[in-house]
């Protein structure tokens, strides 16, 4: 009885359940709650407990009201689904109470391990919890544990990232009546978007039998609609002091081998503690991965000499390759201090320019080359190789080394295949090698047989006809057609400014005997698109794989038959002068093996390495990082419109930009409802493209359709200005820009382009409130245009000062 008043005076009740700001997590003082899944009678006696039996099905939508915390109380022992949450000084404590179906319910729990990956519960019985710790309406974090109290966890900003792994405990007891799991979250868990004093919350019962699930809480994965609870002492889960100032992976001299290093801010003076980065590779993740980017590799994070806040340690990592690093640091008791964010690092290239998976476009009679050296001194030489498809070496050099190295070798007519070329950077004394590099070469097609499509991994840019890539207005995806309705669509997307067309369906059909490619109709589709100055890329994702709304389904063929029809497929089109490109899949992290799309990159560019080949994604930027080496550009499906809020394709598009930087950036942009009460506007449709534009997309398709009305006007406006805004698009050197003295990151953001000797800005309000800013611009320009307003901005002091309204793009030239 001793902690029984104590309790029950520090403990606020759950009061007024119709409106959801009056619901309030209690603080408990000085208890010390042990995680067992057994209730403490002490504290959960003086707790409600709150129902829910709303049921929700695996699509997302609701079979009957769902509970938004509107039911009366309940107490512990009355038979419902039912949860209680409180806090103290070290985190959030949570208990369901799940009562079994019928009495002595044989509940499922086939996954074993302590921590396991979230495909291996997808049989179980599993209880869930939601938590949107700072109110984002988008960032979410989703645990989950079965009877046997094992666990697993995601992070979720936008899609759910299955590779997350945060620290929390669960523990379970299963009777013969109910099922009771118990749940707790430290604060500092959370230490990503650091929590606050409110959070917002759902739940749920996940039974297999019909994939339904008893929710409590708004829509499924919607945090914008969960109820806000708030927590009585919200001092107690202040953020940490400690920052982080910087991670990065430095050069060690050795090929395939980096440092890993970190700075930190705030850390506590004369304290014990232990560092570690938990490390993925997702690049190294082979084989098919349902979980996105395989476990994490845990690292000692050892302290620099003379430094209580500097820590390093070598890691294996090639030139080509990202990974994600978290750094955490730990008492000496085991308890979580400090996590940082998930980062996306790349090794610092030694060699920059094309890497090894990729093909180097050069002329009909020469193969340029440009190597760019962040390493050289007087003792370092570059050696550089010419080879033959069959690897013999026709020419040798050797090369001082500068910054930028320029040279060529003369091109001569193989009997098959391409030339590779192989660098090697190396100490002329010590005869140390530093790094190396190759890749294969491909010349450019006769002009009058195919459009040149040139992809430069210099200036990050693809280039089509002589057009940068992002100068092709975009329109939607064609899954299915007959001839006369492409021909349709192509006439309607023209209305928009809009001449590229993916299409993923329609000249081709499946039965039990194979795969049948028509070559009339797309012989007919490709003349109809050149007529009209369309450029077409073909997808071969649903019959190159397994997805579930694929006929591959019903009638399973072999990787060799397969690969077979993309060489068929190549064969047929790769002179039609209206191709761009072949989109070899669609969101393939949920079904295919890296090495497997690798091989079908391979097999269409030995068969035509004119044209780009593109793979794209939908699970969130970094489960992209497995197929970059099938891709020449990194794509993204993200739905923002949709499900997630606008602004979410920031934060996305920092962290695309993040992965191997060779590789030009496509976004597709979401311009209609889907799982959302309501379609964007179409402020916000221009304000995603601008948002995308402004930090670094090379180019843009809208997906799928036309939208109606205004949503319709946005588009053709981003369309019209996309081409108008080409060059300053695709300009080699970009810059953040100081907006108010700093980077806003919700307010008006900036970035300078250059190309050749012009300039632009280009900014965008990427918050719905209205924003007075102040851009600096630098080294003294004569004068600064606003191009869609069609007058001149007054300069002070170097500085642009305007007014911007709710998602306002706005876009300057500048002169010097």
């Amino acid at each position: 009885m001793k902690y029984f008043y104590p309790i029950l005076t520090a403990l606020i009740a759950f009061v007024s359940f119709a409106n959801a700001e009056n619901l309030k997590i209690p603080y408990i003082k000085n208890v010390d709650v042990k995680v067992d899944g057994k209730l403490n009678e002490q504290i959960y006696s003086t707790l409600k407990f709150i129902p829910f039996e709303s049921e929700l099905s695996h699509s997302g939508k609701s079979d009957t009201a769902i509970v938004e915390g509107k039911s009366e109380h309940v107490s512990a022992n009355q038979k419902s689904n039912r949860f209680a949450i409180f806090h103290n000084d070290k985190g959030l404590y949570l208990t369901i109470v799940s009562p079994l179906v019928k009495p002595q319910e044989k509940l499922s729990a086939t996954c074993e391990m302590p921590d396991g990956l979230y495909e291996f519960f997808r049989c179980d019985d599993m209880l869930e919890v939601y938590l949107d710790p700072t109110l984002s309406g988008c960032d979410y974090y989703w645990f989950m544990t079965n009877p046997n109290g094992n666990k697993t966890d995601l992070w979720a900003a936008g899609d759910p990232d299955r590779s997350w792994n945060g620290v929390w405990k669960t523990a379970s007891t299963v009777s013969a009546q109910e099922w009771t799991a118990e749940f707790f979250f430290p604060y500092t868990t959370f230490n990503r978007t650091a929590l606050g004093g409110q959070i917002s919350l759902s739940l749920s019962r996940f039974k297999p039998y019909g994939m339904k699930r008893l929710r409590y809480g708004g829509e499924f994965r919607m945090p914008a609609t969960w109820p806000e609870f708030r927590l009585e002492n919200p001092t107690v889960c202040a953020k940490p002091a400690i920052e982080l100032i910087e991670m990065q992976i430095k050069d060690d001299n050795t090929p395939k081998s980096g440092v890993l290093c970190a700075k930190l801010s705030g850390l506590p003076k004369n304290h014990e503690f232990k560092a570690k980065w938990h490390i993925m590779h997702p690049m190294k993740a082979r084989g098919w991965s349902p979980e996105g980017n395989g476990p994490r590799l845990e690292l000692d994070a050892t302290p620099v000499k003379n430094s209580d806040n500097e820590f390093a340690n070598r890691i294996d990592i090639d030139d080509d390759e990202s990974l994600i690093a978290t750094l955490t640091l730990y008492n000496i008791k085991g308890e979580l201090m400090y996590m940082s964010e998930d980062l996306t690092l790349n090794k610092a290239h030694i060699i920059d320019g094309p890497g090894c998976e990729l093909n180097y476009y050069t002329s009909e009679d020469k193969i340029n080359v440009t190597v760019f050296l962040s390493k050289y001194s007087n003792s370092i030489k570059l050696q550089a190789k010419l080879c033959d498809s069959s690897g013999d070496i026709i020419e040798s050099r050797k090369l001082d080394s500068a910054a930028k190295v320029d040279f060529s070798f003369v091109a001569t007519a193989l009997k098959s295949g391409n030339y590779t070329v192989k660098l090697a950077l190396y100490d002329e004394f010590g005869g140390k090698e530093i790094a190396r590099r190759e890749f294969q070469t491909a010349k450019y097609p006769p002009a009058k047989q195919i459009d040149e499509v040139k992809i430069s991994h210099f200036t990050r840019a693809i280039q089509v006809n002589g057009k940068d890539f992002a100068s092709i207005g975009n329109s939607p995806q064609l899954h299915t057609f007959d001839l006369n309705f492409a021909k349709f669509r192509i006439q309607q997307y023209k209305k928009f400014d809009f001449n590229t067309l993916l299409i993923f369906g329609g000249y081709y059909t499946i039965d039990e005997k194979g795969i049948h490619i028509n070559p009339k109709i797309l012989k007919e589709f490709f003349a109809n698109a050149q007529e009209n100055n369309f450029k077409v890329v073909i997808g071969m994702g649903e019959w190159l794989g397994n997805a579930p709304h694929s006929p591959f389904v019903k009638h399973k063929f072999s990787d060799e038959y397969r690969i077979g029809k993309v060489r068929e497929l190549v064969a047929l089109i790769k002179d039609e002068q209206s191709l761009l490109g072949y989109e070899a899949y669609d969101e393939p992290e949920w079904f295919l093996a890296p090495e497997y799309l690798e091989k079908v990159y391979s097999i269409i560019k030995e068969a035509d390495p004119y044209h780009i080949v593109t793979l794209n994604g939908c699970r969130g930027a970094r489960n992209i990082l497995q197929f970059l080496r099938a891709s020449d550009l990194v794509s993204i499906d993200y739905y923002p419109s949709g499900k997630w809020p606008v602004n979410t394709v920031v934060p996305i598009t920092e962290e695309m930009k993040k992965f191997a930087g060779y590789k030009p950036l496509r976004w597709w942009i979401q311009s209609y409802q889907i799982f959302n009460p309501a379609p964007p506007t179409k402020a916000e449709i221009v304000a995603m493209t601008y948002m995308v534009w402004a930090h670094g997309v090379s180019s843009i398709l809208y997906f799928i359709g036309i939208p109606a009305d205004e949503l319709a006007e946005a588009q053709a406006q981003c369309g019209r200005e996309n081409l108008l805004l080409a060059d300053a698009l695709t300009a080699p050197y970009k810059k953040e820009l100081k907006v108010n003295g700093n980077t806003v990151p919700l307010g008006v953001y900036a970035s300078l382009r250059q190309k050749e000797e012009k300039y632009w800005i280009i900014t965008i309000n990427q918050s719905n409130t209205v924003q007075n800013v102040s851009i600096e611009i630098p080294d003294s320009p004569k004068k600064v245009n606003s191009i869609f307003e069609e007058k001149r901005v007054n300069l002070k002091e170097n500085k642009i000062k305007l007014t911007y309204q709710p998602w306002e793009r706005k876009v300057f030239e500048v002169s010097y």
